[in-house]
C-alpha cells in the first residue's frame, strides 16, 4: 500500500513539473503571432489649417518574419477633448468613413492608406491626436488588437485688422503731425512678437511700438508724433509684423499722406513780397497822384495856349 502511495505521489510531482515547464515555455501560437504597427505617416499639408482640408497617409507594417495578419480592420478616433456636440470632432473624414479594411498583410510587408479630412474652422492652434485602432487575426483566427497615435498640428490662419492711419489733411510745419492707428487681432490664433513701425520723409517719435504677445480678440493703438523740415507733401507707411503660433512671420502695411504748410509767422522774402497784391490804400493814393499830374499837365497846357492866343490878337491889332 505504501508503495502505491509513493508511486502516485511521484507521478503527481512529475505531472506538476511537466505543467510548470509547459507554462514557462511559450507555445508556438504565442511565438508566431503577427504584429502590426503604424510604421510611418505623413500629412499634406504638414500643418493643416482650421477650416481647410488635409490628407493623412499611413503605412502599416507586419513585423513578424513568418506569419501574415488577416482580416484587418483599422478605425481612426479623434482623441481630442475639443469636440463639437453631435459632430465627429475636430476632424471629419471626407469621401469615406473613419474605418477601413485590409484583407491581408504578409509577413514583413507593409501597405499604405490615405484618408482625407476636413478640419473644424473653430479648432484652436495646437497639436491634436488621432488614435489608430488595429483589429486583426492570425492564420488560426486568433483575434489581436493594437493601438497607435497620429499627431496633427492644426494652425489657425492669423488675422490682424488695421485701421486707416489717422492724420490731419493739412498742418503747419511748426506744429508736427499726430499719427494714430488702431489694430486688432480678429483671428483665433494668439500672435507673438507683434511690432509696429512707421517710416517716411519725416522723423517719428517714437518710430516703433513693440507689443509682444497679442491674444485673440485683443486690440491696441499706436500713436506717434511726426516732424518734418520741408513744406509740401508728407508721406509714409505704418508696418506691423508678427509671428503666428507656428513661428511663421507675417507683415501688413498701411500708407498715409498729409500736406505741410508754411508757418503762419514766417518772414516773406522780397521776391515773394513783390508778387503780393497791393493794398487798397496804396491803389487809392496812386490814383490820386496820377489825377493830380494830369490836372497840372492840362492846366499848364491851357495856360500856354491862352498866352499864345493873346499874342496873336495883339499882332493882328497892330497891323
Amino acid at each position: 500500500m505504501k508503495r502505491k502511495i509513493t508511486a502516485i505521489t511521484l507521478l503527481l510531482l512529475l505531472l506538476m513539473q511537466t505543467l510548470t515547464f509547459a507554462m514557462a515555455v511559450p507555445s508556438s501560437t504565442q511565438k508566431n503571432l503577427p504584429k502590426l504597427i503604424l510604421s510611418d505617416y505623413s500629412l499634406s499639408p504638414e500643418h493643416p489649417k482650421a477650416g481647410e482640408e488635409f490628407e493623412l497617409t499611413m503605412t502599416f507594417y507586419n513585423t513578424n518574419e513568418d506569419y501574415s495578419a488577416r482580416n484587418i480592420k483599422v478605425t481612426l478616433i479623434n482623441e481630442s477633448s475639443d469636440r463639437d456636440p453631435g459632430s465627429f470632432g475636430v476632424f471629419t473624414p471626407i469621401g469615406s468613413s473613419n474605418t477601413f479594411y485590409f484583407d491581408v498583410i504578409e509577413a514583413q510587408e507593409s501597405t499604405e492608406q490615405t484618408l482625407r479630412f476636413d478640419t473644424s474652422s473653430v479648432a484652436l492652434s495646437k497639436n491634436y491626436s488621432l488614435s489608430v485602432h488595429l483589429q486583426y487575426e492570425n492564420y488560426q483566427g486568433v483575434q489581436l488588437e493594437a493601438k497607435e497615435f497620429v499627431g496633427v498640428p492644426v494652425m489657425q490662419s492669423p488675422r490682424i485688422t488695421m485701421d486707416d492711419p489717422s492724420v490731419p489733411a493739412e498742418v503747419q510745419i511748426d506744429d508736427g503731425i499726430n499719427l494714430s492707428i488702431g489694430f486688432y487681432n480678429t483671428g483665433r490664433d494668439d500672435l507673438k512678437n507683434v511690432m509696429l513701425e512707421t517710416s517716411g520723409n519725416f522723423a517719428a517719435d517714437p518710430a516703433r511700438y513693440f507689443v509682444g504677445d497679442f491674444a485673440s480678440g485683443a486690440s491696441d493703438v499706436f500713436s506717434t508724433l511726426l516732424k518734418t523740415g520741408e513744406v509740401g507733401e508728407l508721406s509714409g507707411v505704418v508696418t506691423i509684423t508678427f509671428e503666428d503660433s507656428s513661428g511663421q512671420e507675417h507683415k501688413l502695411e498701411k500708407d498715409f499722406r498729409s500736406n505741410v504748410l508754411p508757418s503762419s509767422d514766417a518772414e516773406v522774402s522780397p521776391a515773394e513780397n513783390a508778387s503780393l497784391p497791393l493794398p487798397m490804400n496804396t491803389l487809392l493814393l496812386l490814383g490820386l497822384l496820377i489825377l493830380l499830374i494830369l490836372t497840372v499837365y492840362f492846366w499848364l497846357k491851357w495856360r500856354r495856349e491862352k498866352k499864345a492866343q493873346k499874342v496873336r490878337n495883339e499882332l493882328t491889332i497892330d497891323e
